[in-house]
């Protein structure tokens, strides 16, 4: 289902372009009323980037930030999902409400990973060790 805010469409991100009998859409008319001019191509994500080394380092019962973003910079779903493999050593505490980092939690000590990851399916890995 798309969404119209503002002028423009908005649609959830698994649907990269509207098509009408296998034509593509350049415009959005509803009840004979042109709401959208045109619709924007979809631009995925590349690569998934972490601002943080590719160690994240954090004590037991501590806390570490990690962040990162996507290229290209006018990706239309900038979102990045964060997971950790092995939450008995670490987990994520909390979560960016822009997506672009997570605190991370230390646990016991151990080694494990934190992905993070575009709805586009790029990934980076950042190896997370906990003392």
């Amino acid at each position: 289902m798309a969404i119209v805010k503002d002028g423009a469409v908005i649609l959830p991100s698994h649907v990269k372009a509207l098509a009408l009998n296998g034509q593509l859409i350049d415009a959005l008319w509803i009840d004979g009323v042109k709401v959208c001019e045109t619709i924007p191509k979809y631009v995925p994500v590349e690569t998934v980037r972490s601002h943080t080394s590719a160690r994240l380092t954090v004590r037991a019962k501590g806390t570490a930030q990690a962040s990162g973003g996507v290229t290209p910079a006018n990706a239309t779903d900038k979102t990045i999902l964060w997971r950790m493999t092995d939450t008995s050593i670490a987990t994520i505490n909390k979560t960016k409400t822009d997506g672009t980092g997570v605190t991370v939690r230390g646990v016991k000590a151990g080694n494990t990973m934190l992905w993070a990851t575009s709805v586009d399916g790029p990934q980076h890995l950042v190896l997370v060790v906990v003392s």
